[in-house]
Parts: C-alpha cells; sequence; structure tokens
C-alpha cells in the first residue's frame, strides 16, 4: 500500500505516532455499537483532530463503498496509511478489530450457553432497533452536506429504490449510479479564450 495522499497535502499531519494512532483507534473500537463506527472515526479523524477535512473523509468513505468488505475497516485502513503510511494502516485496522472481536467472542459463547432464555431474544430485539437508530443518525451526520445538493441527492434515492424496491443486485446498482454519478458531475465544456499572440 502506498503512502500517497488522498487530499491536499498541507492537511497532512506531521509526525503522527503509531501508538496514538493505535489508542484512538482502540477507543473508537471498544466505545462504538452498531454503525456508529463510522461517525466516531469521522469525529475523530475531521472534528476533533483534524487530520483530514469533510472532502477528504468523503472521498475516503467513497473509495470504502466501492471496496469489498466492511465500510469502517475499509477507511481506517485508508487513514492509517495516509496518516503514518503502511505501518499506520495495519496499526489502525488492528486496533479498530481487537475490541470487537474479543466482544463478539464473548458474547457469542454466552449467548450459545444461554439461548434458549426468554430475554435473550428481548435483548437482540432491543439491539436492533438501536442499530437502525444509529445507522439513520450515521447517514445523517456523514452525508449532510450532500443532502443539500440536488445532483446527490437524486443519486441517493435512485441507489435507495433500487436496493430496496426493484431488488437489483449490489454489483448492478453500483455500475447504474456510478455511470449516471460521473454523468451529471461530468465538467461542463467551458470555451476559454484563445491566447493573443
Amino acid at each position: 500500500m502506498s503512502n500517497q495522499k488522498i487530499g491536499n497535502e498541507g492537511t497532512n499531519p506531521p509526525g503522527i505516532r503509531l501508538y496514538a494512532l493505535a489508542y484512538k483507534f482502540l477507543l473508537i473500537g471498544a466505545l462504538s455499537f452498531g454503525g456508529s463506527v463510522i461517525a466516531n472515526i469521522r469525529d475523530l479523524v475531521v472534528a476533533r483532530e483534524k487530520w483530514l477535512d469533510d472532502d477528504d473523509f468523503l472521498l475516503v468513505m467513497s473509495i470504502s463503498e466501492a471496496l469489498p468488505g466492511l465500510n469502517s475497516v475499509n477507511s481506517t485502513l485508508l487513514i492509517g496509511d495516509r496518516l503514518a503510511g503502511l505501518g499506520g494502516a495495519i496499526v489502525a485496522t488492528i486496533a479498530l478489530l481487537l475490541p470487537g472481536t474479543l466482544f463478539v467472542f464473548g458474547l457469542g459463547f454466552a449467548y450459545g450457553m444461554n439461548s434458549d432464555h426468554p430475554l435473550a431474544n428481548v435483548i437482540l430485539g432491543g439491539v436492533a432497533a438501536g442499530t437502525a437508530a444509529l445507522m439513520l443518525y450515521v447517514t445523517w451526520k456523514v452525508g449532510k452536506k450532500t443532502f443539500k445538493q440536488r445532483k446527490s441527492l437524486t443519486i441517493i434515492v435512485l441507489t435507495f429504490v433500487l436496493m430496496s424496491m426493484v431488488k437489483l443486485p449490489l454489483v448492478l446498482v453500483i455500475l447504474v449510479v456510478l455511470t449516471l454519478g460521473l454523468y451529471v458531475n461530468r465538467p461542463s465544456s467551458v470555451s476559454t479564450p484563445k491566447e493573443v499572440s
């Protein structure tokens, strides 16, 4: 993985230590539930530390969406790479995943021992409702700037319709939305005045 900059090089913070990166992403991994991971990553890298600006973060999210795997993991990998190179990508990703991995192993073991308990399904139903609310919150927090642009809002609505109502496969939806996005955001052909020799 290259240490290429995602956005403006002037926004790249100098000398981020690997242990600081590990500590911050370990906290995010330990304190994030459901869809709140992306919101917490944005809060860390854009609002608090100012390692990226909103445009750079949206670019990271766009690349993460196009890659296979979880968006939160993909974006952590890209952000870690940008901030501290290959070591940063590895350290940030492991730190993000470690708390959740240990928690899920423990929870899976506890559920396996008590799956027939009446409270088990009640608790899981509450967790599902909370996760849906977190996803709505993350969608609004990350995309509120995009919602105000008519072209982007049209693409969002079209994506929702194709996925939830038409039920097209994800690959086809990405192809349709990508083609439309490239078309509506194409550079306008503005004729520049000829130089006078």
